[in-house]
């Protein structure tokens, strides 16, 4: 109940939040360097790790090769999705350029996570 009413709250955020800026200035702007350090504190990230290993670990084999193969198999399989999620992110920012269409993402975000609250508390 406390969890919907904080989503309540973030939804009404959402909704009524002022479009973005043009975006950060070049100086402001994170580096490859810089995201891939990010994933060390990734929590998503972690946990992905954690259960694929734990799901899956003993299917390829118990050595370290059988490990790496798992490795190679889950980045050859998750890398186009996060390219793509990437691209779709800069698709949307490109598309919604003007004050109105951003106002308009926010409050048709907002409403949907609004009624997602309202969802989790019936």
């Amino acid at each position: 109940m406390i969890g919907a009413s904080y989503m309540i709250y973030l939804s009404y955020k959402i909704a009524t939040s002022k479009p973005l800026d043009d975006g950060p200035s070049e100086s402001q702007r994170l580096t490859p360097l810089t995201g891939a350090m990010l994933q060390f504190v990734n929590g998503k990230a972690w946990i992905h790790d954690i259960v694929l290993l734990g799901s899956f670990g003993t299917v390829f084999g118990t050595g370290i090769l059988a490990k790496m193969t798992l490795i190679i198999f889950s980045i050859i399989l998750c890398l186009p999705f996060v390219a793509l999620w990437a691209g779709f992110g800069t698709f949307l920012r490109n598309f919604f350029t003007s004050p109105e269409s951003s106002l308009m993402l926010n409050r048709v975000m907002g409403f949907s996570l609004f009624i997602v609250a309202v969802w989790l508390l019936v």
